[in-house]
C-alpha cells in the first residue's frame, strides 16, 4: 500500500461530506449554496483524480444552477458531462483506474438526464423555438431508447411542451402535458412529474383567460404534488404554490400570503438562495399591482427583473417579464413603451418565439383591453380561432409545387384562378392531347421558357411559373435555368414567397442534376434563401412547408419539424403540412405525437383521405382499436370503397372481439379483385373463426398452413408478422399438442416472427427462489443454402439470401446456459448449424423463470460477413 492512499481516502470522505451537505441544503431550497458546494466538490475531485465524485459534483451543480437562473452554468456543466459520459478516454483523463461497472451504471442512468438539462439550458438562453430546439426532442428521446431509460421520455415531453408553447401551438403543447398526466408509473429519476405538467397546462389556459380551466388544472397539480413518488417534495410544493398564486391573482382571487409564518412563508428560504422562486413571487407581486391599478409599482418591480435577465441573457423568462412590463406601461400611458416593444419584437423574431409575438401584437391592439399578463385571448373567443392574420398567401394559388400538396384546383376554390393560372391550366390540358411523350415534354419546356422576369411581374403568377417549371424537363443547362430564376428574385426582392419558390426550384435542380449543379447552386445559398423567406414574413404557411422539405432533404429533421409545425399551426387545413409533420414524428419514434396532429387535422374538418388512412394505421400500431374504427369511418366518408380499409377494420374488430362485425368486414374486403394474393384475407378469416370459437376455425388454420410466405408479395414483413401474431393470439381453444397449431408455430419460428407471448408460455411457472437469472441479448448468424428459397421461413424478397443474422433475448443464470437455450431454438429455424457471434449482458439478478424472452428481427449478410457482425 502506498503512502498516498490514506490521503486519497480522506479526500474521498471529504467530498462525500460536501455532497451530503449540499444535498441537505438542496432539500431546504438553498440552491445557491448547494450549487456552490457541488462546484467545489467537482473541482476538488478533478484535481485529485476522483472521476465519480467529479461526475456527481458536476451533475448536481448543473441541476441546481437552473434554480438560481445560472443557465449558462447549467449548459456548460451538461456539455462537460456529455464528453465524460460518452467518451471513456475523457473519463480516463480524470482517473485512469476508475471502476468500470460503477462508471457504466452512472452512464446508464445519467446520460439522458444530462441531455435533457442541456436542452433546457439552451431553451432558456436562446428561446425554446430557436433553431435546433426541435432536434433536441428527437435526439433526447433517441438517447433514452439507446440507454434503455424509457421512463425519461416524459422529461423530454415536458421540454416539448415549452417548445410548442413558444411555437404558439397550444393544442400540441397541451397534448404533451396530457401525455405526461396520463402516466400511471414508471417514473424517471425526477420522480412523479404529473404535478408539473398540470402547472404548464394551467399557464396555457391562463394565457387564454380561461380561468376556470386554469384553476382546475392547478387544483389537479395541488393534489398530484402530494403523490408518494414525488422526488423533491419541498421544491415541488413551493413551485406549485407559486404557480397557483399567479393563476389566482390573474383570476381576481385572493392570493397566497408569502409572509405568513404559519403558511408557505415559514419554509421559504432566504432571498437569493432560490432565485427562480424569488422571481416568480416578485412577478406575482407586480401582477397584483397591475391588476389593482398600481402601475408604477408594477413597472418598478418588472424593470429591475427586465434589466437583470437582459444582462444574464436569459431570453425565455425575459420574454414574459418584458411583455408584462409593456402591459403595465401601456396601462399607465407611459410613452417609452414603443422602444421596449421594438427591442422585444427583434429578439422574439430571432428566436422564432411566435407566442411572444402574438402576445405583443395584442398589447398594441386598441380594439381590445390591455391584459396585465399579456393574454392571447380575452376568454370570450370560442373554438380558439387564430387571433392573428395569416399573411396573404399568394402561394396558395401555386399550382405545381409538390411541397404545397394542395394542387391548383384546391387553391382556386378559395381565391379563384388568375388569368395566368387559367392560361397555364389550359395549356396543360392541351398538352395531354399530344400522344408522343417527347413532343409533349418539348412543348411544355418551350411554354415555360417563353416567360421571364420582364414578362411576368405579378408575384402570384411567378410562383405558378416556378411550380410549373419543376414539372417539365430541364432542357437548358443548370446555369441557364438558375440565372433565369434568380432574375425574378432581383425583380421582386421584397416577396418572400417568390424567394421560397425560387429556392425550391434550386433544390429540384440540385436533386436532379447533382453533378452539374455543383458549383452553380451552393447548399449554403439555398439554406439562406429559405431562412430569409421565413424571416421576411413568419406567417406564410407555404414558405414554412417548403423550408421543411428542404431541411428534410439535407437530413436536418429538427429544423424540418420546426418548419412543418409552424406551417401546420398557420394552416390546419393543409394535409401536406400535417402529413409531413406526422411523418417526422413517426421517423423519430413519436407515434402518439403523430396521431395527435393527424387527429387535429381531421377534427378541424380536414377532408384529405390520406390523413384518415394514416391515422388509422398509426392508431393500429398504438393498439388503439376503437380509434382505428373511427378513422376508418372517416376514410369511408371521404373516399368510399378504399381497398384494404375493411382489412384493417376487421383487424381492429377481431382485437375488440367483435367477431360477427369482423366477418362482415372480411366479406366486404374480399369483393376487391385486385389483391395480389388471397393469403392476407385467408389469415384474417382464420383469426376471426378461431377467435369466435367457430367449428370452422381448425379447417381455416389448416388452410393457412399451406401458405408459402415467400409468395405473399402484397404485404410487408411487418404486416405478415402482425397478422400472424393476431392469428396466434386467437388460438386459445386449440390444444398446444394439436398438429396444425404446432405446424403454424413452427413456421412463425422459422420466419423469425414468433410473438413474445409464445415464449411467455414456454417460461410459465414459478421461478426457483434460489436461482437468480440475468438478461442477455444475443446475435446469431444463420448460414443458408440453396434450399432456403423453398423453406417455410423464407419471406418474399428473401429468396436469394445466403445467410442472415438475428437477435434473441433470453433469461438465464449464466452466459453458457443462455447460449445453449438460444441455439436450441435457432436450430429449429434451418438445417445448417447456427453460430452465436455476439452476447451482451443487459441486466442481472432477476427473480424470474429462465428461458427465451423474444425473437428479434433478422437481416441478411453474406457468408463472408458473418464473422464481422460480432465487432459491429
Amino acid at each position: 500500500m502506498s503512502g498516498n492512499e490514506p490521503q486519497m481516502d480522506e479526500i474521498e470522505q471529504q467530498l462525500e461530506e460536501i455532497g451530503d451537505r449540499a444535498n441537505d441544503l438542496m432539500n431546504q431550497g438553498h440552491f445557491r449554496t448547494a450549487a456552490r458546494l457541488n462546484g467545489e466538490r467537482a473541482r476538488t475531485a478533478k484535481q485529485n483524480n476522483k472521476l465519480m465524485q467529479y461526475i456527481y459534483g458536476t451533475f448536481f451543480r448543473m441541476d441546481q444552477a437552473q434554480n438560481v437562473l445560472d443557465f449558462d452554468v447549467q449548459r456548460d456543466c451538461a456539455i462537460e458531462l456529455v464528453a465524460v459520459l460518452e467518451d471513456e478516454d475523457q473519463a480516463r483523463a480524470i482517473q485512469a483506474d476508475f471502476l468500470q461497472p460503477e462508471y457504466e451504471h452512472t452512464r446508464f442512468w445519467m446520460t439522458a438526464c444530462v441531455y435533457e438539462n442541456l436542452a433546457e439550458a439552451i431553451g432558456q438562453l436562446d428561446g425554446y423555438n430557436s433553431e435546433g430546439m426541435h432536434q433536441c426532442i428527437s435526439e433526447g428521446i433517441l438517447v433514452c431508447r439507446q440507454t434503455g431509460k424509457m421512463q425519461c421520455v416524459s422529461c423530454f415531453r415536458e421540454y416539448a411542451t415549452d417548445v410548442y408553447t413558444s411555437a404558439d401551438d397550444p393544442l400540441i403543447a397541451r397534448h404533451q402535458c396530457q401525455t405526461v398526466l396520463g402516466q400511471d408509473g414508471g417514473w424517471s429519476n425526477r420522480g412523479d412529474r404529473r404535478w408539473f405538467a398540470a402547472t404548464k397546462l394551467a399557464r396555457s389556459y391562463m394565457l387564454e383567460s380561461n380561468f376556470e380551466a386554469a384553476l382546475e388544472a392547478m387544483n389537479q397539480a395541488a393534489s398530484l404534488v402530494e403523490a408518494e413518488e414525488i422526488s423533491l417534495k419541498f421544491e415541488s410544493r413551493m413551485r406549485m404554490l407559486a404557480n397557483l398564486d399567479m393563476v389566482r391573482i390573474a383570476a381576481g382571487m385572493e392570493r397566497i400570503d408569502w409572509t405568513d409564518d404559519e403558511g408557505p412563508g415559514e419554509d421559504r428560504p432566504p432571498v437569493g438562495e432560490w432565485t427562480v422562486l424569488d422571481l416568480q413571487i416578485s412577478m406575482n407581486d407586480a401582477l397584483l399591482a397591475s391588476m389593482q391599478g398600481n402601475y408604477e409599482d408594477a413597472i418598478a418591480i418588472l424593470t429591475d427583473h427586465d434589466r437583470a435577465l437582459s444582462k444574464q441573457k436569459v431570453l425565455n423568462i425575459w420574454f414574459d417579464v418584458r411583455l408584462r412590463l409593456i402591459a403595465a406601461m401601456r396601462l399607465s400611458g407611459d410613452a417609452r413603451v414603443e422602444k421596449l416593444a421594438q427591442q422585444l419584437r427583434d429578439k422574439a423574431n430571432g428566436a422564432n418565439d411566435f407566442l411572444t409575438l402574438r402576445r405583443l401584437d395584442r398589447l398594441f391592439d386598441d380594439s381590445i383591453p390591455v391584459s396585465p399578463f399579456a393574454a392571447v385571448s380575452s376568454g370570450e373567443e370560442t373554438d380558439a380561432p387564430l387571433p392573428f392574420q395569416v399573411s396573404r398567401e399568394s402561394e396558395k394559388s401555386d399550382a405545381f409545387s409538390e411541397t404545397q400538396g394542395q394542387g391548383q384546383a384546391a387553391a382556386m376554390q378559395e381565391e379563384g384562378p388568375s388569368d395566368f393560372d387559367q392560361e397555364v391550366l389550359a395549356f396543360i390540358g392541351s398538352c395531354y392531347e399530344i400522344e408522343d411523350e417527347d413532343e409533349r415534354m418539348n412543348a411544355m419546356t418551350e411554354f415555360a421558357v417563353r416567360y421571364n422576369a420582364e414578362t411576368v411581374t405579378n408575384d402570384r403568377n411567378v410562383m405558378s411559373l416556378m411550380g410549373f417549371r419543376q414539372m417539365v424537363p430541364f432542357k437548358e443547362s443548370v446555369q441557364e435555368i438558375w440565372d433565369w430564376a434568380r432574375a425574378f428574385e432581383r425583380a421582386m426582392p421584397d416577396e418572400p414567397s417568390v424567394l421560397s419558390m425560387i429556392a425550391t426550384l434550386g433544390l429540384a435542380l440540385k436533386v436532379n442534376f447533382e453533378g452539374e449543379a455543383e458549383g452553380v447552386i451552393a447548399d449554403e445559398e439555398l439554406g439562406k434563401m429559405f431562412k430569409l423567406s421565413l424571416l421576411m414574413d413568419a406567417n406564410r404557411p407555404g414558405n414554412h412547408l417548403r423550408a421543411g422539405e428542404y431541411f428534410l432533404e439535407i437530413g436536418n429533421e429538427g429544423e424540418a419539424e420546426r418548419c412543418f409545425a409552424r406551417s401546420f399551426r398557420l394552416d390546419r387545413s393543409n394535409p401536406s403540412a400535417c402529413e409531413n409533420l406526422a411523418n417526422v414524428y413517426r421517423q423519430t419514434d413519436r407515434p402518439r405525437d403523430a396521431l395527435n396532429v393527424l387527429d387535429v387535422y381531421l377534427r378541424d374538418g380536414g377532408e384529405y383521405p390520406g390523413i384518415a388512412w394514416m391515422a388509422a394505421n398509426v392508431a393500429l400500431d398504438l393498439e388503439q382499436f376503437d380509434s382505428v374504427l373511427t378513422y376508418l369511418d372517416r376514410l369511408d366518408m371521404l373516399e368510399p370503397g378504399t381497398m384494404w380499409s375493411n382489412y384493417y377494420r376487421a383487424l381492429a374488430l377481431i382485437e375488440l372481439e367483435c367477431y360477427d362485425a369482423a366477418a362482415d368486414a372480411i366479406a366486404a374486403e374480399r369483393e376487391f379483385e385486385d389483391h395480389e394474393s388471397p393469403a392476407p384475407m385467408d389469415m384474417l378469416e382464420a383469426a376471426q373463426l378461431l377467435g369466435s370459437g367457430s367449428d370452422s376455425g381448425l379447417e381455416a388454420l389448416q388452410k393457412i398452413n399451406e401458405i408459402r410466405f415467400s409468395e405473399v408479395t402484397d404485404m410487408t414483413a411487418t404486416g405478415i408478422q402482425n397478422l400472424s401474431g393476431l392469428v396466434w393470439r386467437q388460438m386459445g381453444n386449440i390444444p398446444p399438442n394439436n398438429v396444425e397449431r404446432q405446424k403454424f408455430e413452427s413456421t412463425l419460428l422459422k420466419a423469425g416472427i414468433m410473438p413474445d407471448g409464445y415464449f411467455d408460455i414456454l417460461r410459465d411457472g414459478e421461478p426457483d427462489p434460489d436461482v437468480l437469472v440475468n438478461y442477455y441479448r444475443m446475435l446469431v448468424a444463420q448460414p443458408l443454402d440453396e434450399s432456403w428459397g423453398n423453406s417455410p421461413g423464407c419471406l418474399a424478397g428473401e429468396e436469394e439470401w445466403s445467410a442472415y443474422c438475428i437477435e434473441w433475448g433470453v433469461l438465464a443464470p449464466d452466459e453458457d446456459e443462455a447460449v445453449a437455450q438460444v441455439l436450441e431454438l435457432q436450430r429449429e429455424c434451418f438445417d445448417l448449424e447456427p453460430e452465436v457471434i455476439g452476447v451482451e449482458l443487459e441486466a442481472e439478478g432477476f427473480q424470474d423463470c429462465a428461458g427465451i424472452v423474444w425473437q428479434g428481427r433478422r437481416f441478411p449478410v453474406s457468408r463472408s460477413e458473418e464473422g464481422d457482425e460480432d465487432e459491429e
